[in-house]
């Protein structure tokens, strides 16, 4: 099917939306999408496609090399904007998510039933006591 040729902002904006899809629907279902609505034959389909995927590689390479910081920023700005939305709660989970990115936060669980662990700390002592007693007594 001919049609007009489009500009490169037109490009960027089909580029963009099958960009989307990619995350969450097939190739064929895409193919389909492009067909129904810019009227592209599928050679032209999948050069959208490939595009896209490109734009998706060049995302990720960033988020790589920026590593953690581009992680922190992004909580960063969630916290800011739970705290001038008055929603301190998501702010708090904010705060404790980047300390978990940075492996300041850990989070302690105790296996068994409740108050085993300080059950197994009463027990241990006593038998450091009795032990020390033991060994005085020799």
């Amino acid at each position: 099917m001919a049609g007009k040729r489009i500009d490169e902002v037109e490009k960027q904006k089909r580029i963009y939306k099958v960009s989307l899809l990619i995350p969450n629907r097939t190739s064929g279902y895409i193919v389909q999408f492009i067909a129904q609505n810019w009227g592209l034959e599928k050679r032209q389909a999948y050069e959208y496609i490939k595009l896209a995927r490109e734009e998706w590689q060049k995302h990720f390479t960033d988020v790589k090399r920026w590593g953690i910081g581009y992680h922190l920023a992004k909580r960063r700005e969630i916290r800011a904007r739970a705290i001038e939305d008055k929603d301190y709660k998501l702010a708090l989970d904010a705060d404790k998510d980047e300390a978990k990115l940075l492996g300041l936060y850990i989070d302690r669980r105790e296996i068994g039933e409740p108050g085993s662990f300080e059950q197994w700390m009463k027990a241990t002592m006593a038998k450091e006591k009795e032990n020390k007693a033991r060994s005085g007594n020799k």
